[in-house]
């Protein structure tokens, strides 16, 4: 598969990849936001819409596609962000938006260049049987939760709301965990 879409069109597909049919194997090639979606066009690929730059919006968007993977990774066995590089120079870009731009001088990370930061850095080996106080539809909050290689628990949760939300996770039999020791990484 080759997915490009807008924000709204990630999240609706997110909220159904775990009622994907588990016959048939998924490799996502390539995926990305490339269209902000505000502008109904009929052609997500050269419409007004079309994103120069990754946005937030977008990089969220992106992370919830990645937690559904990630939570169905039976049948979801890769995926890679696409396009990589933007060089900057005068009339020499050819797709947009991509992960990093550069210039002679600089280069940038985008928003969504820390979306694959964040999944490259804290993998999750084993899913765990979460659920969550609000389902997803409802709360816009999307998550994926197991463990690492070590042995730890690694809670994703991806708010897409325009302010915080309070949301309780249910992990498994509901057993309590300790906090103790646990890392935040945040992206806002």
């Amino acid at each position: 598969n080759h997915f490009y879409a807008t924000p709204s069109q990630l999240f609706a597909f997110a909220e159904g990849m775990d009622a994907t049919s588990r016959a048939i194997p998924i490799w996502e090639l390539e995926y990305a936001v490339i269209n902000n979606g505000l502008t109904n066009d009929s052609d997500i690929y050269s419409g007004p819409g079309r994103l120069k730059h990754p946005t937030l919006i977008g990089a969220l968007a992106e992370a919830t596609f990645l937690a559904g993977a990630e939570r169905n990774g039976d049948i979801f066995y890769s995926a890679a962000y696409a396009p990589l590089f933007q060089n900057e120079g005068t009339n020499l870009t050819q797709w947009t938006p991509d992960l990093l731009s550069f210039n002679a001088g600089q280069m940038v990370k985008s928003t969504s260049y820390y979306i694959q930061y964040a999944w490259g850095n804290y993998p999750i080996e084993q899913i765990h049987d979460t659920s969550l106080s609000t389902p997803t539809n409802s709360s816009h909050i999307y998550h994926s939760f197991g463990s690492d290689g070590q042995g730890h628990l690694v809670a994703k949760l991806i708010n897409t709301n325009a302010g915080a939300r309070d949301v309780k996770v249910q992990l498994g039999s509901g057993a309590k965990l300790s906090a103790n020791g646990a890392k935040s990484w945040q992206m806002k």
